[in-house]
């Protein structure tokens, strides 16, 4: 059985993703770590329930002279500001509460442009009041105007195959220990391995994508699937409750139905770099669609016409009024 023992760093990789890398030589890497999505639908969810209508109070606003999010520095944050690099696209998609890409229509500068953020948050405001301020902040100083709007998309829905379920319910609670405690990770035969108090998370190796559920929901799964494939997921399986679960697969295209192009390089991991595979290695990953059956007895049946509700920014100030 052949193991290394690995150490991590933190970096960010962009909206919804974070990595984990490693800069050390072996065969069997850690190359990256997702998010799993949190539980939703298909459609572009409510804002949360906000207690007061909050606005920042003091905010300011520049372009950031670097011209993207990965070079350009982050300002510092305090327990009383909110502080960002973010787009107009990626502002939007915090303020509606949107986690896939395909939820939202702009200009190309929308994504492009980046802004450095820093507001003060008004006294007796919570975390649940920020995408309100967002909205309110999108729409007065970037004169945002936007509409919704329910397409119809290609896309999945997720059934349980015939072979039956190969993963059963969780039977207790496992606790998610912070990314910050998870020091090290041994990886045997081509599986990460993890301790107990670690939940749900998504990494990738050398062989491909991995990912550990704990306490997760099948619409949970869904939505994990819709963001890796840029194509709406809705569960059909039926089932209720929580579920644990282990999938490695080769994150590759499955086949996707006619119109669907998916988001993102999806034979690369998220350093930019395709995972090793080899038919003749005995760790070797299965791709996507083979995975789900052979590892969780779910699958994949292409869907048409999905409901989709979609917000349209059909406008807004590239230079947003002055601070």
């Amino acid at each position: 059985m052949h193991s290394q023992k690995l150490s991590i760093f933190l970096i960010r990789a962009g909206l919804g993703f974070a990595c984990l890398a490693i800069p050390v030589a072996t065969t069997s890497t850690l190359m990256g770590q997702e998010n799993p999505a949190p539980e939703t639908n298909s459609t572009a969810n409510s804002t949360p329930t906000a207690k007061h209508d909050f606005r920042f109070e003091v905010t300011s606003i520049r372009l950031s002279e670097t011209g993207n999010r990965l070079t350009a520095p982050m300002p510092p944050p305090t327990a009383s500001s909110f502080t960002s690099l973010d787009s107009v696209v990626s502002l939007a998609m915090k303020a509606f509460d949107l986690k896939q890409m395909y939820q939202i229509e702009s200009k190309p500068w929308m994504s492009s442009s980046y802004y450095v953020i820093n507001a003060t948050l008004p006294e007796g405001a919570t975390k649940d009041d920020i995408p309100l301020m967002l909205q309110h902040l999108l729409t007065e100083r970037f004169g945002m105007v936007y509409h919704r709007e329910t397409r119809k998309m290609d896309g999945y829905k997720l059934v349980v195959a015939k072979s039956g379920l190969k993963f059963h319910k969780s039977s207790e609670r496992t606790p998610n220990a912070p990314v910050a405690d998870f020091d090290a990770s041994i990886i045997k035969d081509g599986v990460p391995q993890f301790p107990d108090s670690m939940g749900s998370i998504q990494v990738m190796t050398p062989k491909g994508a991995f990912w550990r559920g704990r306490n997760r929901t099948m619409q949970q799964l869904a939505s994990d699937l819709s963001r890796r494939l840029g194509a709406p997921v809705t569960d059909a399986t039926g089932l209720d409750g929580e579920f644990d679960y282990s999938l490695a697969f080769i994150p590759e295209t499955v086949q996707l139905p006619a119109g669907i192009a998916p988001i993102g390089s999806l034979g690369t991991n998220q350093a930019g770099m395709a995972p090793q595979h080899s038919d003749s290695d005995p760790g070797a990953y299965p791709e996507l669609s083979d995975a789900l059956e052979s590892e969780l007895g779910l699958k994949l049946v292409p869907a048409k016409a999905v409901p989709v509700e979609v917000i349209v920014i059909d406008n807004a100030l590239k230079q947003p009024t002055e601070n």
